[in-house]
C-alpha cells in the first residue's frame, strides 16, 4: 500500500495497523500521531499480554451452529 495514503487509515481509525509504510510515513511525517500509536499498549500489546491471551480457533464446519447459539443469546431466547 502507499504510506502517504493507508496513513489515512491509522489517523482516522487508529487501530492495529501492518501496513510498515503507513507506519514510516506517519513517523517521519507525523510524529504527534506515531509517537502515541506506537506507545499505546493497545496497538502494541506487550509480548506477555500476548502470551496471556485466549485463542480462538476456527469452528469449521460448526459456524453456523455457533451463529444460531450466538444470535438465540443476543435475543435473549
Amino acid at each position: 500500500m502507499q504510506g502517504n495514503l493507508f496513513y489515512l487509515m491509522l489517523r482516522d481509525f487508529p487501530y492495529l495497523n501492518p501496513d510498515t509504510a503507513a507506519l514510516e510515513f506517519a513517523k517521519a511525517n507525523f510524529p504527534d500521531l506515531y509517537n502515541p500509536f506506537m506507545d499505546s499498549n493497545v496497538t502494541n500489546p506487550p509480548a506477555e499480554a500476548i502470551q496471556k491471551a485466549h485463542r480462538i480457533d476456527d469452528v469449521g464446519d460448526a459456524t453456523p451452529l455457533y451463529d444460531q447459539i450466538w444470535t438465540e443469546i443476543k435475543g435473549g431466547q
